[in-house]
């Protein structure tokens, strides 16, 4: 009994259960790769290892459910998340700096994970999270993860949607 207390103890003290809601790192990511660490709220922009550019991601607080949009305008961030407030102003601030690419946001339920990937399939964008493999939370964590695309490589009736 009180191993499993103890056990219990330990993943409920690594699913982040004491309210951290700050950025988890992240910086690019590129279609079907997992991107290499570096918090959003950085000074240097994020590097691209390919097309597709991770411009945000954090941790932020509990949504609820998954969304999943195009993003047109550093206010269409707003919609997705109400907080934590840094975490919002860093994302509307990526996508500003990213006018004239096609971006898209989602947020996506998971347990400590480290950045998310862009995929676009038969007219469809769809995100999957990263990192975090192999780790039990008892409750869910919810991330915003908002991407850069050149406007090319997405079809113009392209479907967004939360679920790959």
């Amino acid at each position: 009994m009180k191993v499993a207390v103890l056990v219990l103890l330990a993943l409920v003290a690594g699913c982040g259960a004491g309210g951290d809601v700050t950025a988890t790192p992240a910086r690019s990511a590129s279609t079907g790769a997992s991107p290499p660490g570096a918090s959003p709220s950085d000074a240097s922009p994020p590097a691209s290892t390919g097309a597709t550019t991770l411009i945000a991601f954090a941790m932020v607080s509990s949504a609820g459910t998954a969304a999943a949009a195009e993003v047109r305008s550093p206010d269409d961030v707003d919609r997705f998340v109400g907080g934590p407030p840094d975490v919002v102003a860093t994302a509307r601030a990526a996508v500003a700096r990213h006018a004239g690419s096609r971006m898209f946001a989602f947020v996506l339920a998971g347990c400590q994970n480290t950045g998310a990937t862009l995929s676009i399939r038969a007219g469809r964008v769809t995100a999957a999270l990263t990192g975090g493999e192999g780790i039990a939370c008892l409750v869910a964590e919810y991330f915003l993860a908002v991407f850069a695309v050149p406007a090319h490589l997405v079809p113009p009736d392209a479907k967004v949607s939360a679920a790959p």
